[in-house]
């Protein structure tokens, strides 16, 4: 199975929603559709000192793909490498070898706060009606 500009189109698309949903605003991303890797359907490069990254959706998916479901795998594989980005910068942290406890906690909480503003602030009942305490 070939991706074609019409999955790329699709790929991009979805990145930039994950990239708005997930308020990845101060990434500079382009976007790829080479090869780069045997082993993936997308892969994400980033530099994260100099917040820019490189989306990539392979064009051969092998043989085992169906033209059915190359949709919804363009779809996920879009939230997937948005997904790496986001955690790009964790894990540059967490694999520096002078890296602090106080560098990595920084870096876990920066992510719980973009999913705190991101899923629990746009899907919480709690943010849509106020409790009355007893």
């Amino acid at each position: 199975m070939k991706t074609n500009k019409k999955h790329f189109k699709l790929f991009k698309d979805e990145c930039n929603r994950w990239v708005e949903y997930w308020g990845l605003t101060e990434w500079k991303i382009f976007y790829a559709h080479k090869h780069w890797n045997d082993n993936a359907l997308a892969s994400c490069s980033s530099d994260t000192i100099g917040m820019v990254a490189t989306i990539n959706l392979e064009p051969d998916w092998g043989e085992n793909m169906d033209d059915e479901d190359i949709e919804g795998c363009v779809r996920q594989s879009a939230f997937h490498e948005v997904c790496e980005l986001m955690l790009s910068k964790f894990r540059y942290t967490a694999n520096r070898r002078d890296n602090t406890w106080d560098d990595i906690m920084h870096n876990n909480h920066e992510i719980i706060r973009r999913l705190e503003n991101c899923v629990f602030k746009r899907t919480s009942k709690f943010n849509k009606t106020k409790t009355k305490r007893k």
